[in-house]
């Protein structure tokens, strides 16, 4: 599996905010939360952050997308999706994986509870749940391995 990482481009930012929408439409109360309010907070904060973000690239295609940054002395995995044509094809284990060698640090993310598929995966690399979030998310953490 020939996976590797770039810089996102700029255009992209409106396609990284899209999965994020998408995400909080399938996952999220939305009867429980401002849903504007939320939506513009993704917005600036993919803006203000998008030099921290990268490309997943499978044989030189674009496959995905992460932001793996640090976060009061641990590292976060924020805004990972992978494509849905690239999925079932072990893209984000190696992307989790990678970002667990790359540091010594605790890792941790949020994830909407009721995210089935991708809890099941964080659970078979080893991340535990650390704390509930409201009704709707857990944060899962595990040490890294660098």
């Amino acid at each position: 599996m020939n996976i590797t990482y770039a810089p996102i481009k700029k255009e992209e930012i409106d396609t990284i905010y899209a999965f994020c929408k998408k995400l909080i439409d399938d996952y999220e109360d939305l009867d429980s939360i401002d849903y504007d309010k939320v939506l513009a907070w993704v917005k600036r904060k993919i803006e203000k952050r998008a030099d921290e973000y990268k490309r997943v690239l499978m044989g030189g295609d674009l496959a995905g997308f992460y932001r793996f940054h640090e976060e009061d002395g641990e590292m976060e995995i924020d805004d990972l999706y992978i494509l849905p044509e690239y999925r079932g094809m072990g893209i984000g284990t190696k992307v989790l994986e990678k970002c667990l060698y790359d540091t010594d640090k605790t890792v941790f993310f949020y994830a909407f509870t009721k995210n089935e598929r991708a809890i099941k995966l964080y659970k078979s690399l080893g991340f535990t749940e650390r704390k509930k979030v409201g009704d709707t998310r857990i944060i899962m953490a595990q040490s890294g391995r660098g």
